[in-house]
């Protein structure tokens, strides 16, 4: 089974990443505090002071964020647009700014990451745009020809008249 990538975008807002920790875990998060590994062997992993929020609200969401001390980076696994709105809802009532951080999460934070499934996301949304369009466009035709059909120039113009 191919792994699907997902798309993924990022804030450059600062955050304290401790106390991000412990507040998340309150409302309802699992946090994982990830680990670099060390090349070689012997020696110990190293805290990279980043953390991983995972499950509770963001389970349903198909969500995974990880939060270090400058930067929040999300990663979702679906193509559901509402929910990043969601996601930046949930951010904003966990994440503790640091010192005198005053951005919040919203689509004029939101930095997309381009990659291979961001580019094809875009491109879905715009198909779906156009392919609406595309049809409004017809169903406009369609129903004009039906009026041509249904009235001879003199109805047409007598039924003008009336209006008029």
């Amino acid at each position: 089974m191919r792994k699907v990538e997902p798309l993924r975008w990022k804030y450059e807002i600062s955050s304290d990443v401790e106390a991000t920790a412990e507040r998340a875990r309150q409302e309802g998060f699992s946090v994982v505090f990830l680990e670099g590994q060390p090349k070689g062997g012997g020696m110990e992993p190293y805290p990279l002071g980043i953390i991983k929020v995972q499950d509770g609200p963001f389970k349903a969401l198909n969500a995974v964020v990880h939060i270090g001390p400058r930067r929040v980076q999300v990663y979702k696994y679906d193509r559901e647009v509402l929910d990043i709105e969601k996601i930046d809802a949930y951010l904003n009532k966990f994440v503790v700014r640091a010192g005198g951080e005053q951005k919040i999460f919203c689509k004029a934070t939101r930095l997309a990451i381009q990659s291979l499934s961001m580019l094809r996301f875009r491109d879905e949304l715009v198909s779906g745009i156009l392919k609406r369009q595309d049809e409004q466009q017809n169903e406009f035709e369609r129903e004009r020809a039906e009026v041509s059909l249904n009235y001879s120039g003199k109805e047409c113009e007598d039924r003008l008249e009336a209006i008029g």
